[in-house]
């Protein structure tokens, strides 16, 4: 019987979720210092700049992949 993870339908996610992990962390960090500005709309524009710019570089979306199940393994204990 073929699975989700059988189906390779994962590999297409690949750039999905750390494009959302950062667009997220950065638009948390923009909002909480608010050292840009304090509009949330500029926010959010830089925030989908960053995490497009983040995207198109492999070495960080290599990154964002190794850590971010590290770091919610260390969060849960």
């Amino acid at each position: 019987m073929a699975t989700v993870l059988d189906l390779g339908l994962l590999e297409y996610f690949g750039l999905l979720f750390p494009f959302l992990l950062l667009l997220i962390v950065t638009y948390a960090v923009l909002q909480k210092t608010k050292t840009l500005s304090g509009e949330p709309n500029i926010n959010a524009i830089i925030a989908f700049a960053v995490a497009f710019l983040g995207v198109m570089s492999n070495s960080v979306v290599s990154i964002v992949s190794f850590i971010a199940p590290w770091f919610t393994v260390m969060l849960l204990f």
